[in-house]
């Protein structure tokens, strides 16, 4: 009987860097993972692994929770040193029928009666699955508004995953970047602070498309979550690189009768490649705009961890010298001004302002709206996938 990882707990799976499922549970004589550690390291990390994670130690106790456990609870507990990066108790688990409900501390059921759509779930072991990011989505569009899958859509189909590490992964982490980096693994690296700290934002490439957002609504058999999960991937803006990218882009591309300011058609992350006099303003042949628009607007997000140094404020200003040299506009937006309504009103005007369109007042339906959807958007991003 196969067991299948669904919901939230599949999200958090796919949020969870690759390198800390190698540590924690690959055999001692993975190539990839000797590498990275000696014998005796990993075995002190595993050690205060199973003392300190909840999923490991509860695994490890012959408490209540295992007591007549079902086949499903078995296979959780065998895998926990693998699941334990990134899940605790319960974990949620895909059934099929009614009948295999069932009350555990360990498992949380999930009734999904039309079944995974086939590609859609990924073998962890020969027991047990996770379902594929995107119909993840499907079973959380179920339950969630459609701003807030939009967002989800957006982590997915984005170049960063929010993740806070725990002890002692987090130590180990910092000790090695201190000594000379982390070595990239599975295409993921993390990010740090000013002060080198690791901070919970990671990046890699994205997990999901759009387009395969849309094919799965397709060719999934049940109803529950499809048409949301269709009008996200139409809503949502890929390549964002953080939250607050993910956020802005959300709140100034969504249409207005959905709470945004209609500034749909600019790209995340979109490349510019700088000619002779422009690189060597920015020392760098080429430059990534956060939100750019085809005519000429770069909306460049302020975010503390990689903008609050002077290191990243010459290497800003060189940035945007090159880029006003080419033409284009510059424009820094903070976290701050988009939780304000007023500054936020005042940075669309200057927005429309800057790209040469008029700028119209919101009706109170879309003013309503509008505030709507910043109580929505503006959330603790770690939070997101719990609806």
């Amino acid at each position: 009987m196969e067991t299948i990882i669904c919901d939230i707990s599949a999200f958090l799976f796919w949020r969870t860097p690759p390198i800390l499922r190698l540590l924690a549970a690959a055999p001692e004589d993975d190539p990839s993972l000797s590498r990275l550690i000696c014998r005796d390291e990993l075995l002190s990390l595993r050690a205060e692994m199973a003392e300190r994670i909840p999923l490991c130690k509860k695994s490890l106790e012959n408490g209540t929770m295992w007591r007549a456990s079902s086949e499903t609870a078995r296979s959780i507990r065998d895998a926990s040193m693998y699941l334990a990066p990134s899940l605790g108790f319960p974990v949620d688990v895909l059934v099929t029928d009614r009948r295999s409900q069932h009350l555990s501390s360990a498992i949380k059921t999930r009734l999904w009666t039309g079944g995974v759509p086939l590609g859609h779930k990924v073998s962890i072991s020969d027991e047990l699955w996770v379902t594929s990011p995107a119909f993840t989505l499907q079973q959380l569009a179920a339950r969630a508004t459609l701003s807030r899958t939009v967002l989800l859509a957006a982590e997915l189909c984005g170049s960063f995953s929010v993740y806070e590490t725990p002890e002692p992964f987090r130590t180990l982490l910092e000790r090695w970047a201190a000594a000379g980096g982390i070595p990239s693994y599975g295409g993921w690296s993390p990010c740090f602070d000013a002060k080198g700290n690791l901070t919970d934002l990671w990046t890699h490439e994205p997990l999901a498309t759009p387009n395969e957002l849309l094919e799965l609504t397709q060719k999934s058999e049940s109803r529950r979550g499809r048409a949301r999960l269709a009008a996200a991937a139409e809503l949502v803006a890929p390549g964002a690189a953080s939250p607050l990218e993910a956020q802005i882009g959300t709140l100034l591309g969504l249409p207005r009768r959905l709470g945004g300011e209609g500034y749909g058609g600019f790209v995340h992350n979109k490349r510019i490649q700088l000619p002779d006099f422009a690189r060597a303003l920015a020392q760098r042949d080429c430059c990534y705009g956060d939100l750019v628009w085809e005519d000429g607007l770069d909306l460049e997000c302020q975010s503390a961890v990689y903008h609050d140094n002077s290191q990243s404020f010459l290497s800003d200003a060189d940035r945007t010298a090159a880029l006003e040299y080419l033409g284009m506009k510059v424009l820094p937006v903070t976290y701050e001004q988009i939780k304000c309504p007023i500054r936020f009103e005042a940075l669309s005007r200057t927005i429309a302002q800057l790209r040469g369109i008029a700028y119209r007042d919101k009706t109170p339906r879309e003013a309503a709206a509008s505030a709507a959807l910043h109580s929505e958007i503006l959330l603790d991003w770690a939070e997101l996938p719990f609806v």
